[in-house]
């Protein structure tokens, strides 16, 4: 409990340290004082940024990643036990349905009819 409080208070001496410096040096440099709420918020909005692009990154990386290690432990694997290749290679899952609610749907599909040209539609008035 007193190291925690005595890490907390240590860190709290080198942040106003580090705030005087820096107060310091914009008075020295006689730069326009931003508001503390101002220069907080632009960095908050960086934070979440960087976040967000972080996050979207890794889980596009991630999934290469195991795709990647799906299909070379794949590989091993057939090499390894030859007479395992048909439980690999890949099938159309809607192919085979003949009964069920699948098969309704299946049979109702139709492919597309080509398309009937539409008669062109006079815009004038034929004035006689």
């Amino acid at each position: 409990m007193i190291t925690t409080l005595l890490i907390l208070l240590a860190i709290a001496l080198v942040l106003s340290w580090v705030s005087v410096m820096l107060l310091w040096w914009h008075q020295s440099n006689e730069s326009e004082h931003a508001t503390l709420d101002r220069v907080a918020i632009k960095h908050i909005e960086k934070i979440i940024r960087l976040s967000r692009r972080s996050y979207y990154a890794g889980s596009l990386y991630s999934r290469r990643a195991f795709g990647w290690g799906n299909k070379t432990l794949a590989k091993v694997f057939v090499k390894a036990f030859p007479k395992a290749s048909a439980a690999f290679q890949k099938h159309d899952i809607m192919s085979g349905l003949e009964h069920g609610p699948s098969s309704y749907f299946l049979h109702s599909i139709s492919e597309s009819k080509a398309e009937i040209p539409k008669p062109k539609i006079r815009r004038k008035k034929i004035v006689a």
